[in-house]
């Protein structure tokens, strides 16, 4: 079979998969995708995702220092392609609150038109968007950059610092914030997605998708380096020639 084929698909049909995934992501990573993975995590800790907010994404957005876009982007959408994951980060002082999840596989027509919705829903308090470097995220970046305001590129050989430029590496400022008690993320009546992006953060490094921990990792380690670096918000952003809000 290919990666992504349906083994018995007039026993277990798309349609049922989906709902199994749904209700039960730990549990359809064992069974289906034979990916089994400690119910407590691995680097990132189900107990990291403690607090959850019930206000709408929008009155967070109303009320916060800065809200950034974060894509980690993919190439194709062919079966074993990997999946474009699309966050909507908010920042209060230290906390960082999910406020919007997209993650599937995409084409760049899809993708950029993606991308452009998300402008137009958040652009009432968006302060920027940082996109993966790679793949379909330079196309749009090339695309969009004299038309869309602050779009900034993230490229994970330079913008991670230290030695060390891997996933993990930057997973590790996730872990750090969900220690400390900085991630917030919706209640379940407010994302319906947030029990499939919570299991895919506990499996990480070891499930089969990375998606969602790369594209909140980026954001979360720049704005850990600004408060780790002693400098405000708004010079780290002038820093990069940009302004925080």
């Amino acid at each position: 079979t290919e990666p992504g084929e349906l083994l018995n698909p007039s026993r277990f049909p798309a349609s049922v998969l989906a709902r199994k995934r749904a209700e039960s992501p730990l549990g359809y990573a064992a069974k289906h995708d034979q990916r089994p993975m400690p119910a407590s995590g691995n680097q990132i800790r189900r107990e990291f995702f403690q607090e959850r907010y019930r206000s709408t994404p929008f009155q967070i957005a109303a009320t916060a220092d800065e809200v950034w876009i974060s894509a980690d982007a993919a190439k194709k959408a062919k079966s074993d392609s990997d999946f474009h994951a699309i966050h909507v980060w908010a920042r209060k002082g230290a906390r960082y609150y999910l406020l919007d999840r997209i993650t599937e596989r995409m084409t760049y027509p899809v993708f950029e038109r993606t991308m452009d919705d998300l402008h137009e829903q958040w652009k009432a308090w968006r302060t920027g968007s940082l996109i993966e470097d790679t793949a379909n995220g330079t196309t749009y970046l090339q695309c969009r950059r004299a038309t869309t305001p602050v779009l900034v590129g993230f490229h994970p050989s330079s913008d991670t610092p230290g030695k060390d430029k891997s996933k993990a590496a930057r997973a590790i400022y996730i872990e750090r914030a969900g220690e400390a008690g900085q991630i917030i993320l919706p209640c379940a009546s407010i994302a319906r997605w947030v029990e499939e992006l919570i299991a895919t953060m506990v499996g990480f490094p070891f499930a089969a998708r990375d998606d969602d921990v790369d594209a909140a990792s980026q954001i979360i380690m720049r704005w850990s380096l600004a408060a780790q670096n002693g400098v405000s918000y708004d010079a780290f952003y002038a820093g990069l020639g940009l302004s925080s809000l």
